[in-house]
């Protein structure tokens, strides 16, 4: 007759475990530096889009995770004609003076808000 277990068969006792080094975990994330970008993170629903102005590592997806929540964009525009433009002006130019580095549509709507010079228009 087999002697009674105190433990489930599935399992092995403690002696017989193997003791391994545990290294710790650095991920590739903290290895390199993290670029800082100003750009616009889509929310809204279909054909009514909706935009949220952040600040993100240039390598998270874009309505993915982000730093800080700057400002929201509605490019819809309404009865008058105007898109609306809500900033935090303070952060936007805390995270310009760290060097975060804004996408094309945000530096063209933070041109419009006098935030940054605009960009020069190319001749033809």
């Amino acid at each position: 007759t087999p002697t009674p277990r105190a433990y489930p068969p599935w399992s092995r006792p403690q002696h017989f475990k193997t003791k391994k080094a545990v290294k710790p975990y650095i991920s590739w994330l903290n290895t390199k530096a993290m670029i800082v970008r100003l750009r616009l993170a889509r929310w809204g629903r279909i054909r009514a889009p909706f935009y949220r102005i952040v600040a993100a590592d240039s390598r998270a997806p874009r309505d993915g995770k982000y730093i800080e929540l700057l400002g929201t964009f509605n490019p819809i525009a309404n009865k008058e004609g105007e898109k609306h433009v809500a900033l935090n002006v303070d952060r936007v130019k805390y995270w310009l003076g760290v060097g975060a580095q804004p996408s094309d549509r945000v530096a063209k709507l933070l041109g419009d808000a006098s935030i940054l010079p605009e960009k020069p228009v190319p001749r033809k």
